[in-house]
């Protein structure tokens, strides 16, 4: 039995805490005894990281560890998570399940066929991206016009 790496409490049970946590590819990586409390604030602490960096900074880290010891022995394993889910999250793949109607199950087929694209993922897939770029156009392209005082905005739409 070993002490937890970060306060050093001697427990009976210790989790195993994979420096790269497995969802991120870490099946193998290394592992390291930690207790229970300071392996929840160790994904804490991480996540409060990712939130704050997605949130462009306007989110609040607050204060995980007791000690300023046991911070700076937490800091490594806490961005070791923060560097995986950041590179992993780029590029992350997911599938996905979904149920359409015959009429966009056809839609889907025809775009497919006309496209040349491999399945009716690709196809599907094409469609978001169109869409999402169509939208970000749309949303940065107003046509102004003045009618008497009042200003008429109208959104270019395909």
């Amino acid at each position: 039995m070993s002490n937890c790496l970060i306060c050093n409490v001697h427990e009976e049970v210790l989790h195993g805490h994979h420096t790269i946590p497995q969802a991120y590819g870490g099946k193998n990586s290394k592992i390291v005894d930690l207790c229970a409390t300071c392996h929840n604030l160790v994904h804490a602490h991480a996540n409060a990281i990712l939130s704050y960096q997605r949130s462009g900074g306007k989110r609040k880290i607050k204060q995980f560890w007791t000690t300023t010891e046991k911070e700076q022995k937490a800091l490594p394993l806490v961005h070791l998570i923060v560097e995986a889910a950041t590179n992993h999250i780029a590029d992350k793949t997911y599938k996905m399940i979904s149920e359409f109607d015959s009429a966009t199950y056809s839609k889907l087929r025809f775009i497919k066929k006309d496209l040349g694209l491999a399945s009716l993922d690709e196809a599907l897939n094409y469609c978001i991206n169109f869409t999402h770029a169509k939208a970000s156009t749309v949303n940065n392209t107003y046509n102004t016009n003045t009618v008497g005082n009042h200003e008429k905005k109208r959104i270019s739409v395909w």
